[in-house]
């Protein structure tokens, strides 16, 4: 009994172990792990599937799901942030709807998800998408409640993880200027701030090299 006592904790590790993943990619529209093993797993089975991502630390994979819609007047396709258990296949909708209707389509639902992207503490997912009829929006989004935060307008965004800009994005926005409405490039904080302005995306490029 006392052998069992002190086994079973390290069989249970080995179990976690063996279903972390250690890589995710995409097949056929459906999401795959490589475990630490070096064997694969497939997570997912619809054939509508992308932008895996795992969460650190976690045996969880965050990823987008296409979802058709049939009308009358045709279909279109509406997004869900999901999420799959690794260890035992179990799905979870994160959250399948926008807290506002757009001003392009006039709907709550998700029609785009661009660059989803981990925040540095792996409790939120950012991204970007439709807000404005002229422009989208920077959003994150809580993996565990599913609330949004609306954070600001922007076109394309990266997040930068190390160095004295950790946490700020670099990002272009669709703003009328003096070249009338164009893309404008900024660093900028999670509150939008502009911290640094470019002139061109070739001087952003040069910014995110040096800092590198």
């Amino acid at each position: 009994m006392i052998k069992i006592f002190f086994l079973l904790p390290l069989v249970l590790l080995c179990l976690a172990a063996k279903a972390n993943p250690a890589q995710v990619f995409v097949r056929n529209q459906n999401i795959f792990a490589v475990l630490v093993d070096g064997s694969e797993k497939q997570l997912t089975t619809g054939g509508s599937d992308s932008h895996p991502i795992i969460i650190p630390g976690r045996d969880h994979v965050v990823f987008v799901r296409d979802e058709v819609v049939r009308t009358t007047f045709g279909s279109y396709t509406r997004k869900k942030i999901m999420m799959v258990d690794v260890s035992n296949l179990n799905l979870r909708v994160i959250t399948d709807e926008k807290p506002y209707a757009d001003g392009l389509d006039n709907t709550y639902e998700i029609l785009n998800v661009t660059s989803p992207t981990l925040s540095p503490d792996n409790r939120y997912l950012y991204f970007i998408t439709e807000k404005y009829a002229t422009s989208n929006q920077l959003v994150k989004v809580h993996l565990q409640s599913g609330g949004w935060t609306e954070l600001f307008a922007a076109e394309t965004f990266e997040l930068i993880r190390n160095g004295e800009h950790t946490g700020r994005f670099l990002i272009s926005r669709s703003e009328i200027g003096d070249r009338g409405r164009d893309l404008f490039y900024r660093l900028v904080d999670e509150r939008g701030n502009t911290l640094k302005r470019f002139e061109s995306e070739e001087s952003l490029i040069l910014f995110r090299r040096e800092i590198q």
